[in-house]
């Protein structure tokens, strides 16, 4: 099953994440204690020093111990309680300290290297001068942690939080910085350290004017709601920052009412699975922001969208549809020529968008949406992400969440990649004067049991004008999907 423990951490957490966030509707997905390989030995010296090799400490509490220098190569402190324990130039090589809590504890100067620290909370911890390399620290919290001088070099830090974390000059070279956050950061000096994201200025009412929508519609300000970073937003528009309740918004909209702008879908590749078949549970795509358009004028309003994105089915059962957007243009009074990134979800006329970075032509956008489950014992959950790649805005995660009555939304309608247009008159309005494509890539797809599919796109290629070089091209296996403009 391809489940990320990361965003439940990300929400119990109550930390100051700066992952931007959209959620939707989904099922459960809680840790089972795993039982104890053997008879862990807690009694142990409290003085420093001490050889404990190999030892089982599963489970032990040793908060406030002095293990300054200890021999720990090897051991077991799975799940053990390590508070404000002092672990100075402990040898840690190889030890699984997975779930330990590690809340206040010193690592300053320990050896790491190859150690479990996979769900730790190590915010706040001094691990200066700490030698982790290969260590295993996915979706480790390491938010406001003393890493100055740390040695991380080929570690897995999937999903790892270094929110507001001191990383001048650590060496992260070859780590595994997937989904990496790095908000805040102190990288200054550091080796492989990606680029802190600069928080988005949270307004939610950045709209003056009619907003266009990556739907082919037009909404008012009043419908589009500008979410704060880690939103998570239930069905009755209560804004969660995770654990912390920040508005009530109100939802105005019950059903679209303003016609469709012009223009509206150019090309793209979708596929629409029988209803009566798996839903669609994961998908994810890489694309590159293409060169800016040869014109743009702020008085036209043209609007360029690309984005893949899920949908609930044909009908529009619920009005759901899931989109990170790659956008370029002005809007509702907003942005401008240039290119910028959030994720929508748009419910029955109600958006939820996140707050827009900018992005630049030649930079890799990554784009997943995914069903999480229950979070937190609610149900239910949708997780969608768009990131730059190449500027290291990974923590453009987007969330927005919807609580229902034990039932979430099945998505059966997969967009592999969208060219959406809105007042555009020209082919020079288009990418490079309309004289090129955009890939979107290393596409996958994974239906409600987690089980690989293979999209088989249908075409659609607009008969409006302007009429340019537009068209599609992809493979028998829906792997990658050319759109041509």
């Amino acid at each position: 099953m391809r489940k990320s423990a990361g965003f439940e951490r990300k929400i119990l957490a109550a930390l100051g994440l700066a992952s931007l966030m959209i959620l939707a509707v989904l099922a459960n997905a809680q840790s089972i204690p795993r039982a104890a390989a053997s008879t862990p030995n807690c009694n142990i010296p409290d003085t420093g020093g001490v050889n404990l090799q190999g030892a089982d400490l599963e489970h032990c509490n040793l908060a406030g111990y002095d293990m300054q220098g200890d021999n720990l190569s090897g051991a077991n402190l799975y799940g053990t309680n390590l508070q404000n324990a002092n672990l100075q130039g402990a040898n840690l090589q190889n030890a699984d300290l997975e779930t330990a809590n590690v809340q206040g504890t010193s690592f300053q100067g320990a050896n790491l290297s190859g150690a479990k620290l996979q769900g730790d909370n190590l915010s706040g911890d001094n691990l200066q001068g700490a030698n982790l390399h290969g260590a295993d620290a996915h979706n480790a919290i390491l938010a406001v942690a003393n890493l100055s001088g740390a040695n991380l070099q080929g570690a897995n830090l999937l999903n790892a939080d270094f929110a507001d974390a001191n990383l001048s000059g650590a060496n992260l070279s070859g780590a595994n910085l997937s989904r990496a956050i790095f908000a805040g950061a102190n990288t200054s000096g550091c080796n492989g350290c990606l680029n802190p994201m600069v928080p988005a200025t949270e307004n939610t009412n950045a709209f003056t004017s009619n907003v266009t929508a990556p739907n082919k519609e037009e909404l008012p300000p009043a419908c589009v709601h500008v979410v704060p970073n880690n939103a998570i937003v239930s069905a009755n528009g209560t804004v969660v920052v995770p654990g912390v309740m920040r508005e009530n918004i109100q939802l105005a909209c019950s059903q679209k009412t303003i016609p469709p702008a012009t223009n509206g879908y150019v090309v793209d590749g979708n596929d629409l699975l029988s209803t009566s078949s798996n839903s669609i549970n994961e998908l994810i795509a890489y694309w590159t922001v293409p060169p800016n358009p040869t014109t743009c004028s702020s008085s036209s309003d043209q609007i360029l969208f690309f984005w893949n994105g899920l949908e609930d089915n044909g009908n529009d059962t619920y009005g759901v549809l899931w989109q990170p957007v790659l956008s370029h243009g002005y809007n509702g009074g907003s942005y401008g020529c240039y290119y910028y990134i959030n994720v929508w979800f748009l419910d029955n006329g109600n958006s939820m968008i996140t707050p827009g970075f900018t992005v630049y032509p030649g930079d890799t956008i990554f784009a997943e949406l995914y069903y999480e489950g229950t979070v937190g014992g609610t149900c239910c959950y949708w997780y969608g992400e768009i990131a730059d790649q190449t500027s290291g805005h990974l923590g453009v995660e987007s969330e927005q969440g919807q609580t229902g009555p034990g039932t979430y939304y099945q998505m059966y309608w997969a967009f592999g990649g969208v060219l959406e247009v809105a007042n555009v008159n020209s082919c020079s309005e288009y990418p490079n004067g309309s004289s090129g494509y955009t890939e979107f890539y290393n596409i996958l797809m994974y239906d409600s049991t987690w089980t690989a599919v293979s999209p088989s796109w249908t075409s659609f290629v607009t008969s409006q004008t302007p009429g340019c070089n537009f068209g599609t091209s992809y493979p028998s296996n829906g792997s990658y999907l050319y759109l041509y403009y």
